[in-house]
């Protein structure tokens, strides 16, 4: 019985995703097919329309229709729905800010070991992963428009509703710890490219730390879009900077204003990285600290190594998890033959 209701939870939680992915995929097949009755008049896939077209689909109406389905089915039995989300944190503001810089601290040390153990990887085994190029648009106005829009708004938004908002909420019952894990392995997963896996699902550990914490969606949408924010600077500024060393003189001197302002960005998440490393020793070094860090446990009394056992073994699930192995992979050799 117990393994049936975990089976149950597990495969809705992933239908959700599949569908998800369902819906983007029959944009590209319809954009294919278009493309091929358009001929030269198509749009281009690299044009900053269809990549604004693009984004907007793949949060604003795929995301909104999975998460719809899922509210349909699941609501009458669990209760929850999206309203609830939507309300003032539990816990204070100060508390809030703390456990948002300990977030991206975490989550940019993340980033700074897969880099590391990428660079190892190739000075031990001479194996080089690729470069990853994310095609957010050009440095048009239209293109500029588009990263901020795709990386700083919509994807904090819609991708907290998804993950935390819904699969972390639908996971609950099998405990918070769990929860959190689950959710932010599938979040870390559907980024779907060697670099970016690792450091979104620890963004995710946090992200889901703070929403079961706060009971509130706003912290979680904060954190990620502070950490997309800097990022996106990141890139609209350093998008026609040439910071190869022997260039960096002459960058300096062409364009004093924009290194000035990539250099102050570094700064600040040196800032952000030091401090949240030093606050998170704090928290643990104070027992009361600890003591509020507890997480609840689930209802059903079988072992951690049992439950995930049968949550990864639903049918739903194991499909989402070979889709989502294959488009990394696939992913991965299309950045390799670039």
């Amino acid at each position: 019985m117990e393994n049936k209701q975990i089976r149950k939870i597990s495969n809705t939680s992933s239908i959700m995703l599949l569908i998800f992915a369902g819906l983007i995929f029959i944009f590209t097949l319809a954009l294919s097919l278009y493309g091929f009755i358009a001929g030269p008049r198509a749009i281009s896939r690299n044009s900053d329309v269809f990549i604004l077209i693009s984004f907007v689909y793949q949060f604003v109406f795929a995301g909104s229709v999975s998460m719809l389905v899922f509210y349909l089915i699941r609501r009458r039995s669990t209760g929850l729905s999206l309203g609830q989300l939507f309300c003032k944190p539990k816990m204070s503001a100060g508390w809030v800010i703390k456990w948002i810089i300990i977030g991206i601290s975490m989550t940019y040390l993340a980033n700074y070991a897969n880099l590391l153990f990428e660079f190892l990887l190739n000075k031990v085994t001479g194996i080089e992963l690729p470069e990853v190029e994310l095609n957010f648009g050009s440095d048009s106005p239209l293109g500029m428009f588009t990263t901020v829009l795709a990386v700083s708004i919509l994807a904090p938004v819609f991708e907290e509703l998804m993950f935390r908002g819904t699969v972390l909420r639908n996971n609950e019952v099998l405990g918070q710890k769990f929860a959190i894990f689950t959710s932010a392995l599938f979040f870390g997963m559907y980024h779907m490219n060697h670099r970016q896996i690792f450091y979104a699902f620890v963004l995710g550990l946090f992200a889901g730390f703070l929403f079961v914490k706060t009971r509130s969606i706003f912290p979680s949408i904060i954190m990620h879009f502070v950490l997309n924010s800097i990022s996106t600077a990141g890139m609209l500024i350093s998008s026609n900077l040439d910071i190869a060393p022997e260039k960096l003189l002459e960058t300096l001197k062409s364009n004093p204003a924009a290194v000035a302002a990539i250099t102050f960005l570094g700064l600040m998440i040196m800032c952000i990285l030091i401090s949240g490393i030093v606050l998170i020793i704090a928290e643990f070094a104070r027992r009361s600290s600890r003591e509020k860090l507890r997480l609840r446990k689930g209802i059903f009394n079988i072992s951690t190594g049992k439950k995930a056992l049968v949550y990864f073994t639903a049918p739903a699930t194991i499909v989402l998890l070979l889709y989502l192995i294959f488009m990394t992979a696939m992913s991965t050799l299309s950045y390799s033959a670039m």
